[in-house]
């Protein structure tokens, strides 16, 4: 009898304490309260204004959401309009992850070992692939100053880098149309955060 109250007990307790939250996609209000929250702490303790210039070399997009910085690829997901014209503009590009080799520096990949193939792979900045591009207005401190974090996802890494960065544009007005903000935007801010676990 003792057995079956006792396991009884443990059913019990196994049940109200052992469940787990469904996974969502999308995070809660309490989730997101705190990602809010650690954005701000990331900023207040990492931000110095940068001047970062746009990308010099040739521009092109070979497909969509496909953008080719001279030899250097970014494909990115889910964009809006605004964002699209962050990576044509050259605003963001693969300089900014240290990218810009010349083809004639990329090792053969045919001819190295496997310890070096993987050690290339998580090095490599010839294709990246970005996405979750999300603006965070309650960082914005004027209609000037937009501030964004995206995901980056390299070739070899299972979990995507996050990132923050800062546009500015000082003769945008808030009666203006918001798509208007991005083509006079410079990058004033920008910084790998963490990779995602």
């Amino acid at each position: 009898m003792k057995i079956v109250i006792t396991l009884s007990i443990l059913l019990i307790v196994n049940t109200a304490y052992g469940q787990h939250k469904p996974h969502k996609n999308r995070l809660s209000n309490e989730d997101s309260d705190w990602a809010n929250g650690d954005a701000r702490r990331f900023f207040r303790k990492n931000y110095k204004r940068q001047d970062h210039q746009c990308f010099a070399g040739k521009i092109s997009v070979p497909g969509n959401e496909i953008y080719k910085y001279n030899e250097d690829i970014i494909i990115v997901h889910d964009t809006t309009e605004a964002s699209q014209y962050m990576f044509e503009k050259g605003i963001l590009h693969s300089g900014l992850f240290g990218g810009g080799q010349q083809v004639a520096e990329r090792p053969d990949i045919n001819s190295m070992s496997a310890n070096q193939k993987a050690l290339y792979g998580l090095t490599r900045t010839d294709t990246l692939y970005i996405g979750d591009i999300t603006e965070l207005p309650f960082l914005s401190k004027s209609a000037k100053i937009k501030r964004f974090r995206f995901l980056l996802f390299r070739i070899g890494l299972a979990n995507p880098t996050e990132y923050y960065f800062e546009l500015t544009n000082p003769l945008f007005k808030s009666t203006d149309p918001p798509a208007e903000f991005i083509k006079g935007a410079t990058l004033t801010f920008f910084k790998q955060y963490s990779i995602l676990i």
